[in-house]
C-alpha cells in the first residue's frame, strides 16, 4: 500500500537523518525472483534383514550359601544408641568384634554361652548392649529370652535395658510378653 510507504517516509523525515539518502518510494514495484531449485535425491534401496544366530553360552554360576551372609544394618549402626560405640578402647573394640564373630561363626550353644558371659559379668555397657543386640538372632531359644529378661530388668545401663525391651518386644515369644508385663509392673 502506497500510503504505508508515505507514512514510513514521513517518520524517517522526522528523524532528521539528512546523511541517510534513501527514498522508500518506488519499492512497491520491487520484486525479487527466486528460481526454482531442482534437487534430485536418489532412491534408497531397502536394507535386507540380517538373521543373526547367537550361539548358546554355557555359563557356570556357582551356588552360594547366602544364609550366613545376612547383613544386618543394626549390627553396624544402631540409631537408638549412636554414642554407645563412639569412644571404645582398643580392647573393647577387639572384644566387641570377637563377640560378633562368635555369634556369626560359632554354634548356637557357643554363641549363647558367650553372650551370657558378657551380659552377666562385663563392665562395658557397649559390650552388654551388643550382646543384647546379638540375642535378637536367638529369640527362639528359651535361654535367650531369659537373658533378655534379666537384662531388661536388672542391667545398670538404661540403654542396655531399653534395647533388651525392644528385642523382647520384637521376638513375638509369649514368654517375652510375660517378662515385659513384669517390667511394666516393676517400673
Amino acid at each position: 500500500d502506497l500510503s504505508d510507504l508515505d507514512d514510513l517516509q514521513a517518520d524517517l523525515d522526522e528523524l532528521h537523518l539528512d546523511d541517510l539518502d534513501f527514498d522508500f518510494r518506488g519499492l512497491e514495484n520491487f520484486h525479487v525472483s527466486i528460481p526454482p531449485i531442482n534437487v534430485n535425491i536418489p532412491p534408497i534401496p531397502p536394507i535386507p534383514a540380517i538373521d543373526v544366530q547367537i550361539p548358546d553360552i554355557d555359563v557356570h554360576i556357582p551356588d552360594f550359601d547366602f544364609d550366613g551372609m545376612n547383613f544386618n544394618f543394626n549390627r553396624h549402626w544402631d540409631y537408638h544408641a549412636p554414642g554407645m560405640f563412639k569412644n571404645l578402647t582398643e580392647q573393647e573394640e577387639l572384644r566387641l568384634e570377637a563377640l560378633r564373630s562368635v555369634v556369626r561363626k560359632g554354634s548356637d550353644r557357643e554363641a549363647l554361652a558367650a553372650l551370657e558371659k558378657v551380659l552377666k559379668g562385663d563392665a562395658s555397657p557397649a559390650l552388654r548392649y551388643e550382646a543384647v543386640r546379638q540375642l535378637e538372632h536367638f529369640t527362639d531359644e528359651e535361654a535367650a529370652i531369659k537373658l533378655l529378661g534379666d537384662a531388661a530388668k536388672n542391667d545398670s545401663h538404661v540403654k542396655v535395658r531399653k534395647k533388651a525391651i525392644q528385642v523382647l518386644g520384637r521376638s513375638g515369644d509369649p514368654r517375652a510378653v510375660e517378662i515385659l508385663e513384669e517390667v511394666i509392673r516393676e517400673n
